[in-house]
């Protein structure tokens, strides 16, 4: 009865640290938003932007159907004028 009270408290412990592991992961969960350059088509096109980064942690969106800008909070923000390599630099 005692191996089996062990048994018990020892399983108990590791699921309780695995959920303490679980929950640390959701909190580092982070988000990040690259806004890419506009292609030469749609610049020959005449197309205008509708995604600009506004700071390091912030995107601005044009609306079409209300004709407003709304704005979107990242953790990370990378503009169009950033490369591919920059990115990979500061995520990994």
């Amino acid at each position: 009865l005692k191996t089996l009270e062990k048994k018990c408290n020892s399983q108990r412990d590791y699921n309780a640290q695995l959920l303490s592991k679980m929950l640390h992961l959701q909190g580092n969960i982070q988000v990040y938003c690259r806004v890419r350059p506009m292609t030469i088509t749609e610049l020959q096109k005449g197309h205008k932007s509708t995604v600009e980064s506004l700071s390091e942690t912030e995107v601005g969106c044009f609306d079409g159907r209300t004709n407003k800008w709304k704005s979107f909070a990242f953790d990370r923000v990378w503009g169009p004028d950033q490369s591919q390599q920059s990115v990979f630099q500061d995520v990994e």
